[in-house]
């Protein structure tokens, strides 16, 4: 069985059970991964790339000894050797890979023989968006998927603070100041500062 989709694809509580062991060992190619993952039954995605940004391909399952496997033609056709594979005996897996604009790509889901299937999974396969993925970031980007490096932290940003950071990339309210390097005066005497 073979599922078209559009990107982002976001497949809940899906299951390869009952569609057969379509996708072997014997009749699509494993270079890069491993033949003992592609004996259980499977199921297959397909979608075209529109661009040539990298994908993102999550498994989230509950069944251990998972794989995914990606091809850029049918895998059973001519056994292309996959653009992709990620397999363990872990219950989640997940992969990414650059894809040329106008390919159509196969991602198989598929199990070591036991378990023969996986009774259910949900699958993301999502365009990366890049940004910065860190929440205490002065430019933190809740759609981003992979983190670029633009991250830029919180610090105090006062150059005549005791505690100025020039790599703070906003004012956290952290900056201290001494009674000699501040940018104003203080009369103790009076208890007033100006």
């Amino acid at each position: 069985t073979v599922t078209a989709v559009t990107l982002p694809y976001s497949g809940v509580a899906e299951t390869n059970c009952g569609n057969g062991n379509n996708v072997t060992s014997t009749n699509a190619s494993v270079v890069g991964g491993t033949s003992y993952y592609l004996n259980g039954e499977d199921a297959v995605y397909e979608f075209t790339a529109t661009g040539t940004t990298d994908i993102i391909v999550d498994l989230v399952g509950n069944t251990s000894y998972s794989a995914i496997f990606v091809y850029d033609a049918c895998p059973i056709l001519g056994a292309p050797v996959p653009v992709a594979t990620s397999g363990s005996s872990a219950m989640n897996e997940n992969l990414s890979f650059t894809p040329v604009a106008g390919t159509t790509y196969y991602v198989v889901i598929d199990t070591w023989a036991s378990p023969t299937c996986i009774p259910s999974y949900d699958l993301t396969i999502s365009i990366a968006v890049g940004g910065c993925t860190d929440a205490t970031a002065c430019n933190y980007d809740a759609s981003a998927t992979v983190d670029d490096g633009s991250c830029t932290l919180p610090g105090c940003t006062d150059a005549l603070a005791v505690n100025y950071d020039a790599t703070a990339g906003c004012d956290d309210g952290s900056c201290a100041y001494s009674c000699t390097a501040a940018p104003y005066l203080e009369n103790f005497d009076s208890g007033v500062g100006t």
